[in-house]
Order: C-alpha cells, then sequence, then structure tokens
C-alpha cells in the first residue's frame, strides 16, 4: 500500500484501520537511539538516573 500525502482531510479519512494497520506491518523494525555527552566547564560529565531501570546512564532515548 502506497501511502501519500495529498494535503487532504478527506484522504485522511478514506484509508481504514486495516488499511494502516497492514501500512503500519511493513514498516521496517529498526531499533535505534542515542545519547550524548554533556560536559561543564570543569569537565563534569551529565549522568542521569532513569526510573525505568537500575544504574546512571548518559542522557539520551
Amino acid at each position: 500500500m502506497a501511502v501519500r500525502n495529498h494535503g487532504c482531510a478527506a484522504y485522511a479519512a478514506s484509508v481504514t484501520t486495516s488499511d494502516y494497520a497492514t501500512y503500519i506491518a511493513g514498516l521496517p523494525r529498526v531499533l535505534a537511539a542515542a545519547a550524548t555527552l554533556l560536559r561543564d566547564g570543569r569537565g563534569r560529565v551529565l549522568l542521569v538516573e532513569p526510573n525505568y531501570r537500575e544504574g546512571w546512564a548518559l542522557p539520551g532515548g
């Protein structure tokens, strides 16, 4: 299924739930994440303590 942006709300309304589910199921499954290293003027590194796992980590997502 090719989904094209026609800039029209009527087109979006014509896409059925099953068409959309088929489209989403056909997308590539890529797991991606990023983090950043932030340091202040004294060389200290910013770490965060995530609430979804134990320990400290670099900020990111």
